[in-house]
């Protein structure tokens, strides 16, 4: 009888333990998270987002562009030590009532996660916090004041402005503040950046399928080398062409603007326009 009991009990302990599996835990994620609207804690707008378990826990890459997009998680796949999330990623809009509303075509995101030397169990435990922000209320009061009130743009605004300072005059001169819009500033000493070249965006085969026009805005920082940096995409389009105006924007290379004939950093809205020919 004893060894029956013993036998039982072996049974439920391993029948317990499998159903705590990695696997099992991955696939109980997968249901958390499927029914969510979900924003990235580093708001990256590449199509494969990459994090890895560190010994604070897991930490996301720092991504070459930004783009405040509202995930969707697909499938979840555990493999080894490597977690794949397939998430589908909407761009987002502000509707004039000033709502957030979905916007353009979606765009197909892996986010990879190498949990290295981690225990599955306690790592994929935190996936959930580590990747993305409680809720897309805390997501928006998270984005960088510059572009806080730019992101998302305004359905009715074609042109986002970068931020309300910029309709301000401001000094290219005083250090203590942040980077003047050149293109508002009323300091006749600020000459602009200049474009002096960078690659042709790439028109992605997805919305050339789809036959999708679009024009995509950028924003960024020109930097005293005259190097694009802080890059965001404020108007997505979806459908890979977000991402292939980031990468062309990250080619660009400028005369760097200056203030009293001293170089600068400024900030600066570029449009990139998808037509099909």
């Amino acid at each position: 009888m004893r060894r029956i009991i013993g036998a039982l009990l072996y049974f439920l302990c391993a029948t317990l333990a499998c159903a705590q599996s990695p696997r099992e835990m991955a696939n109980t994620l997968k249901s958390s998270l499927a029914s969510q609207q979900l924003v990235l804690r580093n708001f990256s707008g590449e199509e494969t987002v990459r994090a890895a378990w560190a010994d604070t826990g897991l930490v996301l890459e720092p991504p070459q562009w930004r783009e405040f997009g509202i995930f969707k998680v697909d499938a979840i796949k555990l493999k080894g030590q490597m977690l794949t999330l397939r998430c589908t990623r909407h761009g987002v809009v502000r509707e004039k009532t000033e709502q957030i509303a979905l916007y353009g075509q979606p765009t197909k995101v892996n986010i990879e996660v190498d949990l290295r030397s981690a225990d599955p169990k306690q790592a994929l435990a935190s996936v959930r916090q580590a990747l993305f922000f409680a809720s897309i209320d805390d997501a928006l009061a998270a984005i960088p004041k510059p572009v806080q009130e730019s992101i998302p743009f305004r359905i009715d605004n074609p042109w986002p402005s970068r931020s309300a300072q910029a309709t301000k005059a401001c000094d290219c001169a005083d250090s203590g503040k942040a980077a003047c819009k050149v293109e508002a500033s009323k300091d006749a000493q600020v000459q602009p950046p200049k474009l002096l070249r960078g690659a042709d965006p790439h028109f992605s085969d997805d919305a050339r399928r789809a036959k999708l026009n679009g024009n995509v805005i950028v924003s960024l920082v020109v930097d005293k080398a005259g190097d694009p940096t802080d890059v965001w995409v404020m108007r997505p389009v979806g459908l890979g062409l977000d991402e292939a105006a980031a990468k062309a924007v990250l080619t660009y290379v400028f005369q760097p603007a200056t203030c009293h004939g001293n170089p600068v950093s400024v900030y600066l809205n570029v449009g990139v326009n998808f037509q099909i020919d």
